[in-house]
C-alpha cells in the first residue's frame, strides 16, 4: 500500500517542480536581475542641426572665373565656415533616488529649432525597463507622485546607464510646462535619478 502511494504522488511532484520552475523563470525574465551588473556605455556626440554644412560649405567660397574669394590663399579654398553650437536652455546636475546616479542633464536648442534634452557624464545603475521622462513634478517628487502625473512626455528607453547621450524633443513638447528630467524603471514603477529642467515658458 506505501508503495502505491509513493508512484501516486510522483506526478503531483512532477507537477510542483515544474509549476516552480516556470514561476522563477517568469520572475528572472521581468526583473532581470543580471543587469544591475552589466554596464551599457554610450558615447553621442552633440547633436547637429538638420543639413549641417552643405557640400558648397566644404569647397569654400570663391570669385568670379574660379579665382579665390577674398581672405583666401592663392589656390587653396578659404576655410569652410563653422556652424554655430546649440544654445543651452537648462542645465542641472541628476539627483539620486532609487539608485546612485550623477552626470548633468542639459537642454539644447539648435539653429534650426530643435531641441534636446542631453546627458552628460551619466553615471547610473542598469536595470530592466529604463525609461527617460519629462515630467511636471519638481526633483525629489515620490515615485507615487511622479507615476500619476498626467504631463508625462516619454521620451524613449534610456541608452544606456553609463555616458553621453541625447533624446529628441518634438516640437509641441512645453518645456514651460516641465520641471524635471527622470531616469524611470517602468518594471518597478521607481525613479532611479531625476535633475531639475527649469526653461522659461
Amino acid at each position: 500500500m506505501g508503495r502505491v502511494s509513493q508512484i501516486a504522488r510522483k506526478p503531483v511532484t512532477w507537477v510542483v517542480v515544474g509549476v516552480v520552475v516556470v514561476v522563477a523563470g517568469v520572475a528572472l525574465a521581468l526583473t532581470q536581475p543580471w543587469k544591475l551588473f552589466i554596464d551599457e556605455t554610450v558615447d553621442e556626440a552633440l547633436p547637429v542641426a538638420a543639413g549641417g554644412v552643405t557640400a558648397d560649405d566644404l569647397a569654400g567660397p570663391t570669385g568670379t572665373a574660379g579665382e579665390p574669394a577674398d581672405g583666401a590663399a592663392d589656390g587653396e579654398p578659404a576655410a569652410p565656415p563653422t556652424p554655430p553650437g546649440p544654445t543651452t536652455l537648462s542645465s542641472a546636475e541628476f539627483v539620486s533616488a532609487a539608485h546612485p546616479t550623477s552626470g548633468t542633464a542639459v537642454v539644447l536648442e539648435l539653429d534650426d529649432g530643435s531641441r534636446y534634452v542631453r546627458f552628460e557624464g551619466l553615471d547610473t545603475d542598469n536595470g530592466p525597463d529604463l525609461q527617460v521622462y519629462l515630467s511636471t513634478t519638481p526633483v525629489g517628487a515620490s515615485d507615487d507622485e511622479i507615476d500619476a502625473d498626467p504631463g508625462i512626455v516619454d521620451l524613449g528607453g534610456l541608452k544606456g546607464n553609463i555616458g553621453d547621450q541625447n533624446y529628441e524633443l518634438a516640437p509641441d513638447v512645453d518645456l514651460g510646462s516641465i520641471r524635471s528630467v527622470v531616469i524611470w524603471c517602468e518594471r518597478f514603477t521607481v525613479s532611479f535619478g531625476a535633475a531639475e529642467i527649469a526653461v522659461a515658458p
